[in-house]
């Protein structure tokens, strides 16, 4: 890779590694077995979900928090490759959710997807992200960005999140089954300046309302879900963050499925299809309400 610049160094670090991950995921049982590697397709899960979980996630948050923002508003050009960034972001993490299998072909097609879409993502972002950035962006934005970064690496998730929380950065978790909705949410959310996390199915939605708790504000999130339905979903995220604000979504029952979703603490329902605008704009009214009642609660 090439020298980059200063402000991009902690990045360009990270892809090293993911770089050798990748490698080593697509080649499976070919991959050299050094520095510990192992060709048992389950202990390899476990290194991912610990490399996921100590850097990738990090690297994402502060690609899609810090980075990505910055090169919207000052390179313009950047538009399309980004949002095409932020659903590989959000395909990996897809992946990630789907290597606890006992089913060792199922992990063996992921594990390998999974280093594609990494060694993929890493290319472009060395190529032509960055090369972007060096080349267009104003010195003094770099400079801010570099002390930003180096910041945030010293947070915790945890803690980073919260400072997003004081700065206004709501969190939402959109939890959808249906690939192409869930990225282009995704997509839309992360552009409005939220804070997205999104599931494939409920139970690993549930798996985030319970590290995260609190600090998600709203959950968008469809009934029909593997794994563990929406209703459930919604029954128990509430038990644990009683302040969160719930959107459901569904292709069947419109009227019964909305009025008994709004007795048990639903803010809304959109049958399917619905407008990802006026999606949009009901999340927004929503978080303003809750925003208001904490304050009155506050007072």
């Amino acid at each position: 890779m090439a020298k980059r610049h200063q402000s991009l160094v902690s990045l360009s670090h990270d892809h090293h590694h993911g770089l050798a991950l990748a490698l080593r995921l697509r080649q499976g049982n070919s991959a050299l077995l050094n520095d510990g590697w192992t060709h048992d397709r389950q202990a390899q899960a476990r290194v991912v979900q610990k490399f996921y979980d100590e850097e990738l996630s990090v690297h994402f948050r502060l690609e899609e928090i810090v980075l990505f923002p910055a090169m919207v508003k000052h390179v313009e050009a950047s538009s399309s490759l980004i949002n095409a960034l932020i659903i590989q972001h959000r395909q990996m993490e897809d992946l990630i959710h789907r290597i606890h299998t006992d089913d060792l072909t199922v992990l063996d097609r992921v594990l390998i997807d999974l280093g594609i879409i990494l060694e993929q993502h890493i290319r472009s972002e060395e190529r032509e992200l960055f090369v972007m950035y060096e080349q267009h962006m104003p010195a003094d934005v770099k400079q801010q960005l570099g002390e930003e970064l180096q910041h945030r690496l010293g947070m915790s998730t945890a803690s980073a999140m919260r400072e997003e929380s004081r700065m206004g950065v709501q969190t939402i978790l959109i939890s959808e089954d249906e690939t192409e909705i869930r990225e282009l949410l995704v997509v839309l959310f992360k552009a409005e300046g939220f804070r997205v996390f999104s599931a494939g199915d409920g139970q690993a939605a549930l798996d985030i309302v319970q590290e995260y708790g609190r600090a998600i504000t709203l959950l968008i999130t469809d009934l029909g879900l593997p794994k563990l339905g929406g209703i459930e979903l919604i029954h128990k995220a509430l038990q644990i963050n009683p302040g969160l604000k719930v959107i459901a979504a569904s292709g069947f029952g419109h009227a019964n499925v909305r009025a008994e979703l709004l007795r048990e603490g639903v803010a809304d329902f959109f049958p399917k299809p619905f407008s990802p605008v006026d999606l949009l704009a009901t999340a927004r009214r929503l978080l303003e309400e809750r925003a208001i009642q904490a304050g009155d609660q506050q007072g």
